[in-house]
């Protein structure tokens, strides 16, 4: 069986969760860790017990808020335990691609999916920018 758990720090777990119901409807499979939002949270106790609920045979992948901070630095501690994945940079793409491909290899869905979401990070302004430049460049091309 695959488990997911997305974990971050206050309630952007839980958050980013209810819109992939919102888009997908009820998943099942997946977890929260709200992480620092109850006074006297373990974040150690906290992910020894995540890590230790997966099943022998069962995968888990792990999509944590930010590289280098302490939720995902926990995390990092399992790295080596056979089928587990952890992701750092979550985000709402990255959750639905995987969603999308949940049928494949997990490392071949999470490649997938970390390729497929890369590009959904924009700075619009730029874009825009660049939308307009390519639009004149072809009003002018059609007057040749």
């Amino acid at each position: 069986m695959r488990k997911i758990v997305i974990a971050t720090h206050g309630h952007f777990a839980e958050g980013i969760l209810s819109s992939v119901h919102m888009i997908l409807g009820q998943t099942s499979g997946v977890e929260t860790m709200n992480a620092f939002v109850d006074e006297g949270f373990d974040i150690s106790a906290a992910v020894r017990s995540c890590v230790d609920s997966a099943g022998d045979d069962d995968e888990l992948i792990v999509l944590t808020d930010m590289f280098g901070g302490s939720v995902n630095n926990e995390f990092m501690k399992y790295l080596g335990k056979p089928k587990y994945h952890l992701i750092a940079g979550v985000n709402l793409p990255l959750l639905l691609e995987l969603y999308a491909s949940n049928d494949m290899d997990a490392g071949e869905m999470i490649e997938h999916a970390l390729n497929a979401a890369s590009g959904s990070i924009q700075y619009c302004n730029a874009a825009f920018a660049r939308f307009k430049a390519d639009d004149n460049a072809n009003e002018n091309d059609d007057g040749i």
